[in-house]
């Protein structure tokens, strides 16, 4: 009796989850006078910053003119992903019998 085993290889496709981060920007006009501090970049809570544009007066005053609020929204989904996986079957081939019997019982 001889024991062997052999290598199947098969392409496989499998919709696999993966998530992505993307900077959400709102824009609203703030009231006069009001200001917000910036916050720094990366951090969890939204970052507050204030947009300035000249109004002409009797002279040039820089007043803000709409805050600016930018944060993070995880979008999920799946992708496809093909790829070639490998298996080894073995079998079993009997002294002066020429059929091949695999795991499963299935001669060859």
């Amino acid at each position: 009796m001889t024991v062997g085993k052999h290598v199947v290889s098969e392409n496989v496709t499998r919709n696999i989850p993966v998530t992505r981060e993307e900077a959400v920007i709102e824009r609203r006009p703030i009231a006069e006078g009001t200001r917000t501090e910036p916050g720094a970049f990366g951090q969890q809570e939204p970052i507050h910053m204030n947009l300035m544009r000249e109004q002409p007066t009797a002279q040039k005053i820089t007043v803000p003119r709409e805050e600016v609020t930018v944060h993070k929204r995880t979008e999920a989904g799946t992708e496809p992903i093909t790829q070639q996986l490998r298996r080894e079957e073995p079998y079993i081939i009997r002294e002066g019998d020429v059929q091949r019997v695999d795991q499963t019982g299935i001669h060859h």
